[in-house]
């Protein structure tokens, strides 16, 4: 298997004289990475995985759920940022609440349109517009905003 990597903060501990340890992360090796997309190709199923089976009404109520969840941890992530890539407090806070907002927006669209119907005038075009999963999709989040860029 991999190894396992201190994580080290960018914020210089005046005591110790080195960079504050914050965590530790496992380095994966390739096989195992390639072992995890095999599970996610598995519960996708060519789209017949419980995921994308799912009606949206469903899937609408687990990301509210997954949002209740990540509001309870707030400050626990504001903190994270903080240490790891030294927002302030202020804006790690902004970087969580911009986040949840845009997810609550998302699924406040979702419902509208499930409300309204499905079927849409476009151009004169009668059409019958689905929301659904697409796929196995992979998230790389960039260093200055990696909670908001991976959920947005």
């Amino acid at each position: 298997g991999g190894s396992i990597s201190k994580v080290y903060s960018p914020i210089f501990d005046s005591s110790t004289q080195h960079r504050a340890v914050i965590g530790s992360i496992y380095q994966m090796t390739k096989d195992e990475a390639l072992a995890v997309l095999d599970v996610a190709k598995q519960a996708w199923d060519q789209g017949q995985g419980e995921w994308p089976q799912m009606s949206l009404w469903e899937r609408i109520l687990a990301v509210e759920n997954l949002v209740i969840g990540l509001r309870k941890s707030r400050e626990n992530i504001a903190n994270i940022l903080m240490w790891e890539i030294c927002k302030t407090q202020a804006d790690a806070y902004k970087e969580f609440d911009r986040t949840m907002e845009f997810v609550e927006s998302s699924i406040a669209m979702a419902k509208v349109q499930l409300e309204e119907g499905s079927w849409r005038n476009v151009s004169g075009i009668q059409a019958k517009v689905r929301r659904g999963p697409l796929g196995v999709t992979l998230l790389l989040a960039p260093f200055n905003y990696p909670l908001n860029e991976m959920y947005a």
